[in-house]
């Protein structure tokens, strides 16, 4: 499995191969490699550092780009994604479990159940966005209830999502070969390419 992400703070590129995460500064090209435990299902980097989830290791890992340490935190379930809604809430997405808890200084707090596979998760105006790629179905949860929200269909295959810097969340639909643009407030489909 291979991800990147890019963190404009320290100018690097992140580059997720397998269990290795290659750090490129891309204002002189020196690389850094740091070996994880296992390989991450999902890697986002923001404000010097990379979270990456770990599902084969059951932790998430926080990586400080600037000292390239890894600071790993237990979380049971298989979690397949992470993101900091702030700097002490970090939502997390459980394969096993089927379900997206919120830690609260790394210990679970809020969880919200029956999701069938929770694949990503986005963070937008006080909601959780999360990307479940079995029922192709993207479904927003309240931060600090855990209630979920009215879900809408998202394709035919909906495998992987981002946001844009209008808070549009962006959905790539595999099988029926689209893209998605939603809306967040409220969640709807606004455009479908082509």
């Amino acid at each position: 499995t291979q991800h990147t992400a890019y963190d404009r703070d320290t100018h690097t590129l992140v580059l997720a191969a397998g269990p290795q995460l290659h750090l490129i500064d891309t204002t002189n090209g020196n690389r850094r490699t740091l070996d994880l435990p296992a390989p991450p299902a999902n890697i986002h980097a923001q404000h010097g550092q990379v979270l990456a989830a770990l599902p084969d290791a059951d932790q998430i890992t926080r990586i400080d780009l600037r000292t390239t340490t890894a600071h790993p935190t237990p979380v049971a379930g298989a979690p397949v994604d992470a993101i900091d809604l702030d700097p002490q809430r970090t939502a997390v997405a459980l394969r096993d479990t089927g379900t997206t808890t919120i830690l609260n200084h790394g210990q679970p707090g809020t969880t919200t159940e029956k999701f069938q596979g929770p694949a990503q998760l986005l963070h937008h105006a006080g909601q959780v966005y999360v990307l479940d790629r079995l029922t192709t179905a993207i479904t927003p949860i309240n931060t600090t209830t855990g209630d979920k929200g009215a879900g809408l269909r998202a394709g035919e295959g909906a495998t992987n999502t981002t946001q844009d810097r209008y808070g549009r969340i962006l959905t790539i639909d595999t099988r029926g070969q689209a893209l998605l643009a939603f809306s967040t407030d409220p969640l709807i489909l606004k455009q479908r390419y082509p």
